[in-house]
């Protein structure tokens, strides 16, 4: 290539550049009209209540979905600031996490366990000790007792 661009004139290495780039605008645009990319109008699991905001999305093995933010309902069941939906939108009723009115839920992580780290701005009881900021949760929702994190004062995820 490097020899043709070099015994090439001006006129070929412009017309070499044009149908490079007419095939990079075509692959582009191809891709951008693929139904992979496309919203999915049937997938409603949508959160109100509280701010109204999603500040954070993790995706579990089995592929359902976490959602967390500050919001108080999702799918218009109470649910405050985390909530989990099937692959096609519907809310897991199952996954309740005992966080209080007022949490904010700003991090997310699905450890390789299936338990989940939370992070944000709620108080939380667990064995009648006050957890502030961070908790970890078995895969039920359930608060894992064992895990011992407390923080204090104000942190941005």
């Amino acid at each position: 290539m490097v020899s043709v661009m070099k015994n090439s004139t001006p006129k070929n290495v412009f017309l070499i550049l044009c149908l490079f780039l007419c095939s990079a605008v075509l692959a582009i645009t191809n891709f951008a009209q693929s139904p992979a990319l496309l919203l999915d109008a049937d997938f409603n699991a949508g959160v109100s209540g509280g701010a109204d905001n999603v500040k954070v999305i993790a995706l579990q093995p089995d592929g359902k979905i976490l959602v967390g933010g500050d919001f108080r309902f999702a799918a218009d069941q109470p649910h405050y600031a985390l909530a989990r939906f099937s692959s096609d939108g519907s809310l897991d009723e199952s996954f309740n996490p005992a966080l209080p009115a007022g949490s904010v839920v700003e991090a997310i992580f699905v450890q390789p366990d299936g338990r989940i780290l939370i992070g944000g701005n709620f108080t939380v009881s667990v064995d009648a000790r006050s957890i502030f900021g961070l908790v970890r949760l078995n895969s039920d929702g359930s608060f894992d007792r064992r895990f011992a994190a407390n923080l204090a004062g104000t942190y941005t995820a």
